[in-house]
């Protein structure tokens, strides 16, 4: 995976590690950047764009390049994730 500047084959990377969608992996990284789940039409216009013009939201970029599996204390992401 890049870490430079993750590019539309590391999203559908991460989404297939993780067994989601794409679009669950724009969810996932909103969540764990902003603490709170997203406005459904500001996710859904940001994932267009991703789709269409090739542009990875900033808060996805942080997401693929820390990639938290596993934070400092161990747990994994399923323990941190609202759903």
């Amino acid at each position: 995976m890049h870490f430079e500047k993750p590019d539309f084959m590391d999203v559908m990377d991460m989404a297939n590690f993780y067994r989601i969608s794409e679009f669950d992996l724009f969810r996932l990284s909103y969540i764990w950047w902003y603490g709170r789940f997203p406005d459904e039409q500001k996710i859904e216009g940001e994932f267009i764009d991703y789709l269409f013009e090739g542009r990875i939201p900033s808060y996805v970029r942080q997401f693929l390049r820390e990639n938290p599996l596993l934070d400092d204390n161990g747990s994994t992401v399923e323990e941190w994730v609202p759903y």
